[in-house]
């Protein structure tokens, strides 16, 4: 499952995430609650991936988009891609099970996302296939410097979104040609 996420850092402000994310009270409260579930391979810890593209300044950062990278930024059983102005997290689950709520993990998850877009500046998140299918084509736009709105206004090539998470995946829908943009509205505080 991906999910897709605005922030309006610049490269300086990227290299700060981790720092930003681990001191952030409510990201750490919705990652404990995943944790807790057992979704998690371990405790959530915000780090720089040893595999990414070098992040260990922002002169790195700006070279690495440059080159249409990203550097990689992990937190337990997600990936992030730090895009220049988009983050796509990647989540193991299978986006059919996330629709579905078939392990009670939906609300915790939207509630980290909905936690990391008010840290990076945005309300809103947009969650899809992460491979294989028409609508995936769009996941290398983190790499681009798209905004969060334009991506947005493309996944519309394939449809309108869902209208609810769980519509993703109902019956006369292809699975995983549906889209859902989350403004969080239903989610208790």
């Amino acid at each position: 499952m991906a999910v897709f996420l605005a922030h309006h850092l610049d490269a300086d402000g990227v290299f700060n995430l981790p720092d930003l994310l681990s001191s952030s009270p409510t990201v750490r409260t919705a990652d404990n609650a995943i944790f807790e579930l057992g979704r998690y391979v371990g405790p959530p810890t915000w780090a720089w991936s040893r595999n990414s593209p070098p992040s260990s300044s922002p002169s790195q950062i700006r070279e690495t988009w440059a080159r249409k990278e990203a550097p990689l930024l992990n937190a337990g059983s997600f990936s992030f891609v730090v895009g220049p102005r988009m983050i796509e997290a990647t989540h193991l689950l299978k986006l059919s099970r996330f629709a579905k709520d078939d392990e009670a993990i939906q609300v915790p998850i939207r509630r980290l996302c909905r936690a990391l877009a008010h840290e990076l500046g945005g309300n809103r998140s947009v969650y899809l296939p992460d491979s294989a299918y028409r609508v995936s084509a769009l996941l290398d736009l983190v790499y681009d410097g798209v905004s969060f709105d334009e991506m947005s206004s493309r996944l519309k090539e394939f449809g309108p979104p869902a209208t609810t998470i769980r519509a993703i995946c109902e019956a006369g829908n292809h699975e995983f040609e549906r889209y859902y943009i989350d403004d969080f509205g239903d989610l208790d505080a």
